[in-house]
């Protein structure tokens, strides 16, 4: 019987013990090698482990020994100072008050005595003693939090004041209930008195809509993108096109780019790049790590809480949208019935903000080229010199700039194989700019130590941007520049120049500042969401105005702003980002490639109801006559469904990922903010849409049979669906499987051209909660198209009623008893409208109204409690009076 084993240290052997004092060795070698003078394996010392401590429901838990070491993690109870907050106690009342009160039932009364005297109903606050945390009390320091030591020296270099201002109002995060800006017009007004259109913050990755709205601001670049349509679905081009639509038609309404964050998410190479906050947050944390910094971090919040660490998230995406619109110009084909502009630019990137640049590598040893590269380049991120050597002068932005996109930060001086020398030397490399761009995309770069030049020293501060009375000589970057390069020379030169005042002439060369991101991070909030970006227009106001002014554009809030706001940086909560300046003259400058003028168009035709859906299928949809589909005025009745899809289960790769970051990052926040990666948000997603038409433009003269559907399409999706939402959308499991479904399965594009020519044609949409539905398609409709019931049949300050309700109160229908259909609902609200015309035509609206309020509170708006009596009335109340030949048959029978 065997008794033991062992593995020699090579590897090579094993050997077996047996109960016979046998040892058997057993290998696949000739020669075997064994260690002659190997060692035991020193084991240590375990320690002893502690006595065994009995726990009960009557046990005192700070009877449990815990390690007293000040280097330990924080545990849950070391509330950070962000989140904690002085309690106020009542403070005592004195003596002199107690011995004139006079009690009356349980109220006590007094005179108003002594020398601070309050009024009425106020009391002296008192705040309670804040005690300190356990890490605190085991610090091995007398000093205070803030104190600095003695024997540390001050950091060289520019030194920048410490402001822990808040920002403004204005440039906050605002808690706006959306749906309510949706109906109400004047709640909208309060955030937004322009007619600029804004982009909502609804997802994580909405922190790119202050990119988006500055190139919406680049009209031709916007006008590329409206008129930009192909067959792929995913298509980041197309969906900039729908978004930047929305907002020319906007009049001052707040849109959402979810379907933009939707095909990014899709684009292949999208979570490599770093832009998905979700997939991102890991290397984001490890770039965290590496600051001198240690970034606060709450467990429920998704925000990156570092000023510029949340900041390169956004140039990454800058970097990421460029050469997505970028290869899909390459690849662009247009669908059969889609209208494209003559003469229609293909590269509006590499037009706008492309200028060619020559790379050369040269031999520092002899001198010899090795090699040469052109390419194109469409931005240009800033690079910064060392600033310890350069305390005491700190470069300018001009200077910083030409070094930039020269390439001297960012090419080095690397060693190679030198064809001349034939062996091994240090190769120089040079950029060399041939051409101008006439937009120049600049990203910031910055980090903490380099947003020291950034922002004005102490004696060069005047006032805050939070009082509005801050110069703009205080500015380290300027508002214009003139760029001029002299391509005669070799190598060519390039030299810029700082402009400064609002006089200076704007000739050739000129390049003007027109649109800025910067990152606030709100450092005194409490809140989670603390930390988002806003963006600077300069551009002509639609109401009317010539001149130019500056725009801040934060969430839904819109406002003017002096250029004296928009460039300065003096407090800590405003961080740079993106800055986009352009080339004022253009005409005539030979450095500059020139452009073709662009037409706008509608890209979307009638031709889009031909077109097939591209899933292959036994259902098809009833072919549509193109040459009655609705124009302008005549009503359409449209209802939408919906499916709740996510949150899903990580993959194997993205829990492998996440243990390999709990490895990597050492520092506790890092830990818990990498723990984000796996969680998915859940969302509505489209499932199903219905557009009902009736032929006339008055419903009272529409027959039942003359209506007809005009759109039924259910959409694929790719999100995992968590709840088909079946009592409420209809929808069940198969319905939206290509594969598997016996209706008209289509793309979310696909069935988006279709109702985007509705609303271009001018089609009247009536519905029951538009607002909801158009939300949720990510449609904007200009208000004098939407006719919803839902706000015909309301009164101020009331509830909203279900269209069940007024189905069975009014049309004395019975409607959604087991679930939801989009067709059924839009035909019941096309019914709904045709009975309001009559009612307001027949001067009863009100009455009737308010007989609706009366009853559905008596019956708790449940119509299985009408009674025949209020049903009676009901109708009594809906059905129109008689005419005056209605009035005179019933005499004429009785006479006969």
């Amino acid at each position: 019987m065997l008794t033991c084993v062992d593995v020699s240290q090579s590897g090579d052997c094993v050997c077996f013990g047996d109960t016979a004092g046998v040892l058997h060795h057993w290998t696949a070698l000739d020669d075997v090698m064994f260690n002659d003078f190997s060692q035991p394996t020193v084991v240590p010392d375990y320690a002893p482990p502690r006595p065994p401590v009995q726990l009960t429901f009557s046990s005192d838990l700070s009877a449990m020994p815990l390690p007293v070491d000040s280097d330990r993690e924080p545990l849950l109870s070391d509330w950070p100072p962000t989140l904690t907050f002085g309690v106020r106690q009542p403070h005592p009342i004195p003596e002199s008050i107690l011995s004139q009160l006079k009690q009356k039932d349980f109220v006590g009364y007094a005179t108003n005595t002594g020398v601070n005297k309050l009024r009425r109903n106020q009391a002296q606050p008192q705040l309670a003693p804040v005690y300190p945390s356990p890490v605190q009390l085991l610090a091995d320091t007398d000093q205070p939090p803030d104190a600095t030591p003695e024997s540390e020296e001050e950091p060289s270099g520019p030194k920048t004041p410490r402001k822990r201002s808040r920002p403004p109002k204005r440039y906050r995060v605002n808690q706006v209930n959306l749906s309510r800006l949706d109906n109400d017009t004047s709640s909208a007004k309060q955030y937004n008195k322009t007619s600029l259109g804004s982009l909502e913050y609804t997802q994580p990755e909405s922190y790119c809509n202050a990119l988006l709205l500055a190139l919406y601001n680049i009209e031709r670049f916007r006008v590329y993108c409206t008129n930009h349509l192909c067959n792929q679905e995913f298509c980041v081009t197309c969906e900039l096109g729908f978004l930047f639509h929305m907002l020319n038609i906007a009049d001052g309404r707040n849109c959402h780019s979810s379907n933009v964050i939707r095909a990014v998410r899709m684009v292949p190479g999208s979570d490599e790049a770093g832009i998905l906050l979700d997939d991102s947050v890991e290397t984001s944390a490890k770039n965290m790590a590496s600051a001198d910094s240690t970034p606060s971090f709450s467990p429920s919040h998704w925000r990156l809480h570092s000023s510029t660490a949340f900041t390169h998230i956004l140039e990454r995406f800058a970097r990421f949208l460029f050469g997505r619109m970028h290869t899909e110009s390459l690849h662009h084909t247009a669908p059969a019935y889609a209208t494209q502009p003559r003469a229609a630019p293909l590269k509006v990137v590499e037009d706008l903000f492309g200028f060619e640049c020559k790379t050369s590598s040269c031999c520092l040893s002899c001198g010899h080229e090795v090699g040469v590269e052109n390419s194109k380049v469409h931005l240009v991120s800033l690079g910064y010199p060392n600033l310890q050597e350069s305390a005491h002068t700190s470069p300018s932005f001009a200077t910083i700039l030409r070094k930039s996109l020269c390439g001297e930060f960012e090419l080095m001086d690397e060693d190679g194989m030198c064809p001349e020398c034939s062996t091994y030397q240090p190769i120089h490399s040079r950029r060399e700019l041939r051409t101008l761009p006439h937009k120049l995309c600049v990203l910031a770069n910055v980090n903490e130590e380099r947003m020291q030049i950034w922002r004005p020293r102490q004696d060069d501060l005047t006032d805050s941007p939070s009082r509005g009375n801050t110069a703009s000589s205080n500015s380290w970057f300027p508002s214009k520049l003139r760029i001029s390069l002299d391509t005669s020379a070799s190598p060519s030169i390039l030299s810029i120049q700082e402009l400064a005042g609002s006089n200076v002439s704007e000739n050739a060369g000129v390049y003007r500042l027109t649109a800025l991101v910067c990152n606030v991070h709100d450092h005194s909030s409490t809140d989670l969401e603390r930390e988002h970006f806003v963006t600077y227009v300069y551009r002509v106001p639609a109401e009317g105005s010539t001149k130019p002014q500056w725009y801040l554009m934060n969430d839904v809030i819109v406002s003017k702003v002096p250029e004296r706001e928009v460039m300065s940086f003096n407090d800590e909560w405003k961080v740079p980002s993106v800055m986009i300046y352009e080339l004022v003259a253009p005409e005539g400058n030979e450095l500059v490639k020139p452009l073709k003028p662009i037409e706008s168009v509608c890209p979307i035709t009638k031709g889009v109801f031909e077109m097939k859906s591209p899933f292959k299928q036994q259902q098809k949809q009833d072919d549509v006559d193109i040459e009655c589909l609705p124009k302008a005025g005549d009503l359409v009745a449209l209802d939408a469904e919906f499916v709740w899809v996510g949150p899903r289960e990580p993959t194997m790769q993205e829990v492998a990922a996440h243990e390999a970051a709990r490895v990597e990052l050492s520092t506790p926040s890092l830990v818990a903010l990498s723990e984000q990666r796996i969680k998915r948000p859940g969302r509505f997603s489209l499932a199903r849409v219905s557009v009902i038409f009736a032929p006339s433009k008055c419903p009272a003269e529409a027959k039942e049979s003359d209506m007809r559907t005009v759109i039924d399409d259910y959409i694929a999706t790719q999100d995992i669906i968590t709840d088909y939402l079946t009592r409420f959308s209809g929808i069940v499991p198969g319905d939206l499987d290509p594969d598997k479904s016996p209706h008209h399965i289509t793309t979310l594009k696909h069935a988006y051209v279709r109702l985007r020519y509705l609303v271009d044609v001018g089609c009247k949409f009536v519905g029951h909660g538009l607002a909801k539905d158009f939300r949720m398609i990510n449609i904007l409709v200009p208000r004098e198209q939407v006719v919803d019931t839902v706000l015909l049949f309301h009164r101020r300050q009331q509830r909203m009623i279900k269209l069940r309700f007024l189905a069975a109160f009014l049309l004395d229908v019975d409607i959604q008893r087991e679930t939801h259909c989009s067709v059924e609902d839009a035909r019941t609200a096309l019914h709904l409208y045709e009975r309001y015309l009559e009612l307001s035509q027949d001067g009863c609206f009100d009455a009737v109204l308010g007989e609706i309020y009366r009853v559905g509170r008596e019956c708790h708006w449940d119509i299985g409690c009408l009674s025949p009596e209020d049903r009676a009335r009901a109708v009594a109340l809906a059905k129109p009076p008689p005419s005056d030949e209605q009035e005179d048959a019933p005499s004429e029978s009785a006479s006969r």
